[in-house]
């Protein structure tokens, strides 16, 4: 390797050969100069240029010792195939005979020595890298669980440690998991968690659709895991004064003033709760209501008279509201009367009469929180077009996300725990979306918690200021949008614009016609893992093995997966799409005698149904034929 400051003068001096040469040329033989001498004085500049400006380290310069071994069964045969090579590259290879064979023959074991200094080459880094397909960044840790492997040439196994960061690195224990439809979002997830928990941690996971609660029907898992719906949990689960935890005197044992330290913590929880309380309340107000300053006021005014105290719920902010005795007290009946209009559907947020649904601490290894049925705005509506259920469900979410931020702090500080949130958008439509990215990069050390945040979108975790500086480790799936792959890029730390954006476009896509294969890939998906130490390199996730194959349909989130020999359809003699037009109807067969007569009928028309024995295809009647039809 050569730096681009020892080069310089070589170059100078090449420039002066081709100056020399063309004078000698012109001047004293009056003849025009060849093609060569111009073209290697432009090949000059180009170096010159290439290394004077753009990005240093492709601006390297190599020296290096090319050799191509060439074998056969015989020597004919190894003769023939080195002309066939002589053949393929004439006239840039030519076939020398030089001295010392053997000791150029045992140049091809690793760590001799060069047999000569003969033939030597020069080139830039690039041209370099592209003739070794072996090399490979190194990446991952080296330690923990098996992820996969890197997706070169040469495959090389890629470990991670996800408590490593904290541990060793004094880093935060952020990981951002990018990927569109089908890119493996949960298959990486959930076999994270899975190999993490055998080997002793605890997780806590926000799963909104609900596939991931799989997981925990595992025979390993089962008598250590808990899954809880939050739609049908208990009323009062979803209390933004109870999701914030409670700070532990004996978790500040190890600071100089322990009680110093809980007092402040205590003051922090409880402004943490008030602040949350003001941005669901606000959230859950219609739009035109929610702008107005009046509201703003009146709302905080009633949020500091219950104050942050853990017992409170949302319920004692609408009785203070209706006790405001301000010039806006009209104003804070009316938000109170909005507030009332909706409180059937928050009931998951203010608890029962003496039922606190805290009252039990459970020991569970393994927590998945569901919210399937939830209904949640498009991505890019804007806040003012929300309906009152998908502004309902954006807080509930963002409540639900502060809960599993509450199993941190109950367990002590050096046990590893983890924290998975699947479709992490709703942190940049909330403005308590930053206070809890803000907890999380801030405890994931000091509480030894890997973080896990997942999105479709790139651009809900840079529209979160500062996130990237927060950021520990990363994985991009395939993108197709080119907006979402420069997003993606930066969050890797990766130059934007240099055609990396193609590399995460095609990850993991079938080459050539096997795009266009009717079967379903199955293949193992790719990411680019940044590691968080500096390495950067694209990977294969391979959980393989008989002894993970009930991990890998746990994880399957494709509707329809199960392997099913799909069934001929029959053709349809006097159907829809016969040429032969079908008998018309009697007055007599208006109606047919009964139901299954009619289904038999109408799946016939169609190809399916009676088979020719008389015997009718299962299924119950209005159904669509189940796997026939599929």
């Amino acid at each position: 390797m050569r730096r681009p400051e020892d080069v310089g003068g070589e170059l100078q001096r090449q420039m002066n050969k081709v100056r020399s040469q063309v004078r000698h040329y012109t001047e004293e033989h009056g003849l025009e100069p060849p093609t060569s001498l111009a073209r290697q004085a432009g090949r000059v500049l180009e170096i010159d240029d290439e290394m004077t400006s753009g990005f240093t380290a492709l601006a390297t310069r190599v020296r290096s010792w090319w050799r191509l071994a060439v074998s056969g069964p015989t020597e004919r045969d190894a003769l023939r195939l080195a002309q066939q090579i002589l053949d393929l590259y004439k006239p840039k290879v030519a076939i020398e005979h030089p001295e010392a064979q053997y000791a150029m023959a045992r140049e091809f074991i690793p760590g001799e020595p060069l047999a000569n200094a003969a033939y030597l080459r020069r080139g830039s880094v690039v041209w370099a890298a592209a003739a070794v397909p072996q090399a490979t960044a190194e990446v991952g840790d080296r330690r923990g669980i098996l992820l996969g492997e890197t997706c070169t040439a040469t495959r090389r196994p890629v470990a991670w440690d996800p408590w490593m960061a904290q541990e060793v690195r004094d880093a935060s224990g952020l990981t951002a998991m990018v990927a569109g439809l089908g890119g493996g979002k949960s298959f990486l997830g959930g076999g994270i968690v899975y190999k993490t928990l055998r080997s002793g941690a605890h997780w806590t996971l926000l799963d909104p659709s609900g596939p991931l609660a799989e997981i925990c029907n595992l025979p390993e898992l089962r008598p250590y895991a808990r899954p809880i719906n939050l739609l049908n949990a208990q009323p009062g689960i979803l209390n933004p004064y109870r999701v914030v935890a409670e700070p532990e005197l004996e978790h500040f044992v190890d600071e100089d003033d322990p009680e110093r330290s809980w007092r402040r913590e205590r003051a922090l929880a409880a402004a943490t709760r008030r602040r949350l309380v003001l941005d669901v309340l606000t959230g859950l107000l219609p739009y035109e209501v929610a702008r107005l300053p009046q509201t703003r006021i009146v709302l905080l005014r009633a949020v500091r008279a219950v104050g942050g105290r853990p017992d409170a719920h949302p319920g004692m902010v609408f009785e203070a509201l209706r006790r405001d005795a301000s010039e806006h007290h009209e104003h804070a009946v009316v938000v109170a009367d909005f507030l009332d209009e909706i409180r059937e559907r928050m009931s998951l947020l203010i608890p029962e009469a003496n039922a606190d649904p805290y009252s039990e601490r459970r020991e569970d290894r393994l927590t998945v929180l569901t919210m399937a049925g939830l209904t949640l705005p498009k991505d890019g509506v804007g806040r003012e077009h929300w309906t009152d259920a998908e502004a309902l469900g954006v807080e509930m979410l963002n409540l639900a996300a502060w809960l599993t931020q509450r199993s941190i702090y109950e367990r002590p500080k050096n046990e590893r725990k983890g924290v998975w949130i699947d479709e992490a958008f709703f942190l940049s439509e909330v403005p308590t979306g930053r206070v809890l990215m803000n907890r999380f990069a801030r405890d994931s050390r000091k509480w030894n918690v890997r973080v896990l945040l997942s999105s479709q979108i790139p651009a809900d975790f840079l529209r979160i200021q500062g996130f990237v500086s927060l950021l520990d480790s990363v994985f991009i799936g395939r993108l197709d949008d080119e907006h979402a792959q420069a997003d993606a890029l930066r969050l890797l730390k990766v130059p934007v614009g240099a055609g990396y954006e193609q590399v995460v476009a095609a990850l993991g896509r079938r080459p050539g016609p096997a795009r266009n294969n009717t079967e379903r890939d199955r293949s193992p998906r790719q990411f680019i893992f940044g590691d968080g130490a500096g390495g950067v390199e694209k990977i294969r996730i391979d959980f393989s093995g008989p002894h993970l194959a009930h991990l890998r349909d746990s994880l399957d989130t494709t509707p329809a997966s199960d392997d099913s020999e799909p069934r001929e359809l029959k053709s349809a003699e006097n159907g829809v799409n016969s040429d032969v037009a079908a008998p018309a109807l009697t007055a007599s067969d208006d109606y047919p005698e009964d139901l299954d007569t009619f289904d038999e009928f109408e799946l016939e028309t169609v190809g399916i149904g009676n088979d020719g024995t008389g015997e009718r295809s299962a299924g119950n009647p209005g159904e669509r034929g189940g796997d026939d039809v599929r």
